[in-house]
């Protein structure tokens, strides 16, 4: 097993990635099967097993690993910044609008251009009644939407825009 290996050499980078990549498979799963809160879990365990790679990182180690641990990573936080935006967004249909708030300002701070992730937070905080700060979202998954994006995503973010922007 990897855990085993990686205690027995902890300089054996080869293991640190491998165990990174099964914990990530693990999170996929699990967030394809909807356990949002696992799959957090197990990505933050495959960022975890990089930790001890983080010298090699900059360069000085295998490359072919370097730049699979590289890839990984690149991955993990898109991974995660998708799993945070659908936790947000279960978390606004649950009612749970400080938990939503939470998850999808973790969420921005990973993938800042996530239109989704913008949008969501818009809902959210105009159900909280923070209009400002909803009219800032809303306009921010606009312009971040980009003209290729799906109509009813567009339609979403500009009726959000127009409620935020209604008077009380």
């Amino acid at each position: 097993d990897l855990g085993r290996a990686v205690d027995a050499n902890p300089g054996f980078a080869v293991a640190h990635v491998q165990r990174a990549v099964a914990f990530h498979r693990q999170g996929l799963y699990l967030a394809s099967g909807g356990a949002l809160e696992p799959a957090l879990a197990a990505y933050a365990q495959a960022r975890q097993a990089l930790v001890p790679l983080g010298p090699n990182l900059d360069g000085s180690g295998p490359s072919e690993t370097t730049a699979q641990a590289c890839e990984l990573l690149t991955a993990l936080d898109a991974n995660t910044a998708r799993t945070l935006t659908n936790l947000g967004a279960k978390r606004i249909e649950s009612g749970d609008l400080n938990g939503a708030e939470a998850a999808l300002r973790r969420s921005i701070a990973l993938a800042p251009g996530s239109a989704g992730a913008w949008g969501n937070l818009g809902l959210c905080l105009l159900q909280k009644g923070q209009r400002e700060a909803s009219r800032h979202a809303f306009q921010s998954a606009l312009d971040l939407a980009g003209p290729f994006a799906p109509a009813p995503e567009v339609a979403f973010y500009r009726r959000g825009l127009e409620l935020a922007s209604a008077a009380p």
